[in-house]
């Protein structure tokens, strides 16, 4: 038998129910409810960033998606209204299941601990939580908020649960902290999540990454950040995708200076015929790192700014500039015995003509 509720409720006699959370639609399950939906079908003659603000104030809950569509189906023409028309709509069905007459009554822990949550816009494992707190929170608040629907608690096999707060309940809590103890709480929350998912050295899914990073952003840990952004945009470039390139590097760095990420941006640049703007930012990059470089790491950077300035310079027929900035990232790559390294200078300039 299964029974279906928002809520955990007690029962009498003998008789037991296992409790198993049913968490947001994400993914392939999220894309296949909304093939379903006509007003998501290619011929719909619905804008794209319609579609796109329906899904993103939705948050993956399958009724708030199929009003959408309803809503979506039935008005043609006025964009600005269709998109007030969706915000409301979202506000609606928070009344309609009574989310602040549930959280109104909460005690402040409780209150506290749901507003920590709700900073983080994935499911996490309790520890994160407990790190956006800043000190573990009551277990019993913790399965208040579970029982009542407001903190879903979710679980894949063997695997420790992980919990999530909908959006929909995020103008619900948001003036719980003040802007100060929400940005403390996202950084410790940033610094958790690096350590316990980054750091692990089993790789991490693009989605908890771009998670980690925003939260470091808004956190104000901007080394953090900036080191983030130079491991995500690096993979992006492997695989092509140079304009979100672009687009990330100069959102991070508008909030913090990192030579590996102007190089990550210039080399995006490049590659898009933005030859000024690759080559102002090449040079930035170089003349930033040139008088903190003291480990081999920095050294490597640095070496891989020249390499890939020489690149510019040669394709732009400078080959005298080109050359020189090839000998010295080979001597430098030769100093620190980076063999790699070498023979991507190699490859990439003329090496006939280098000693």
């Amino acid at each position: 038998m299964i029974v279906t509720c928002r809520y955990v409720f007690p029962l009498t006699g003998a008789a037991r129910l296992l409790p198993l959370g049913l968490p947001s639609m994400r993914s392939a399950d999220l894309a296949k409810k909304i093939a379903q939906l006509p007003a998501w079908r290619g011929d719909s003659g619905i804008a794209a960033e319609l579609l796109a603000q329906a899904e993103q104030l939705a948050d993956g809950n399958p009724r708030l998606l199929e009003r959408f569509d309803r809503l979506l189906t039935a008005r043609r023409g006025d964009e600005a209204a269709i998109f007030r028309e969706l915000a409301d709509s979202a506000a609606e069905f928070r009344e309609d299941i009574l989310l602040r007459a549930l959280f109104e009554p909460l005690p402040d822990a409780a209150k506290q601990l749901l507003a920590c949550a709700a900073l983080i816009h994935l499911p996490v494992a309790w520890e994160a939580i407990t790190a956006a707190c800043g000190a573990a929170p009551e277990t019993r608040h913790r399965q208040e908020l579970v029982d009542l629907g407001l903190l879903e608690e979710t679980r894949h096999g063997e695997d420790a649960p992980q919990y999530y707060v909908s959006a929909l309940l995020h103008p619900v809590v948001a003036e719980v902290l003040s802007p100060d103890e929400a940005s403390a709480a996202q950084g410790r929350a940033a610094l958790a999540l690096h350590r316990d998912e980054w750091g692990v050295g089993q790789g991490i899914a693009e989605d908890r990454a771009l998670e980690i990073l925003r939260l470091a952003l808004a956190g104000g840990e901007t080394a953090l950040a900036g080191q983030l952004a130079k491991v995500i945009t690096k993979h992006w470039l492997t695989n092509h995708r140079y304009r979100e390139a672009v687009a990330l590097c100069e959102q991070v760095l508008s909030v913090v200076g990192h030579p590996g990420l102007l190089n990550n941006l210039a080399h995006a640049e490049a590659v898009l015929g933005r030859v000024a703007e690759a080559r102002r930012h090449f040079q930035t990059a170089r003349d930033a790192l040139q008088a903190m470089r003291r480990d081999e790491a920095q050294q490597r950077e640095y070496a891989d700014i020249l390499h890939n300035l020489a690149n510019l310079e040669a394709q732009q027929g400078k080959l005298g500039e080109a050359l020189a900035l090839w000998r010295e990232s080979l001597d430098i790559q030769k100093s620190i015995g980076n063999v790699r390294g070498k023979a991507a200078i190699a490859d990439g300039a003329p090496f006939a003509q280098l000693p």
